[in-house]
């Protein structure tokens, strides 16, 4: 067991880490994330979320070997790039807006992505259960707090 938290200590010690553990922790943090929307029949499911995770990953290990000031710029147009995506998920039903949740779960799985890219995997990690935890927790005391016996939209 000392040897697994040995490695893990290593890894999270890297400078920058390399393309492929990026590719892998950027997918299954995603998918993570993209899960329980998918479970939920939401507009962004499985494949968007971790898409947009890992493409947010790529551009920021990408710009790692950059001057801090492309770096940050970058960074930059990833979250506008996340929320330009996010945006297409916005519908206006009445005086209703639908798909809110879905557009800014895309925008966090971006922001994943930006961490694990930038070699944040620790943080990472905490904001992915960040995301889980006010997607399903929260919706759940939501939905109690409404008292008027509003069922969920599926």
């Amino acid at each position: 067991m000392q040897e697994v938290i040995d490695t893990w200590n290593d890894l999270c010690a890297l400078k920058e880490l390399p393309a492929g553990l990026v590719v892998a922790l950027a997918t299954v943090m995603g998918a993570l994330i993209g899960a329980e929307r998918e479970r939920r029949y939401r507009m962004a499911g499985l494949r968007t979320n971790s898409l947009v995770c890992l493409v947010a990953a790529i551009f920021v290990h990408t710009a790692q070997g950059w001057q801090a000031e492309g770096a940050v710029h970058n960074q930059a147009y990833v979250i506008t790039g996340a929320a330009w995506v996010a945006g297409a998920l916005l519908f206006k039903d009445g005086h209703h807006v639908k798909g809110l949740d879905s557009a800014i779960t895309i925008w966090g799985a971006a922001a994943v992505g930006c961490a694990i890219g930038g070699g944040s995997i620790k943080s990472a990690m905490v904001y992915t259960l960040g995301l889980l935890f006010n997607n399903t927790l929260l919706r759940r005391i939501a939905i109690g707090l409404n008292g008027n016996g509003c069922k969920p939209e599926k």
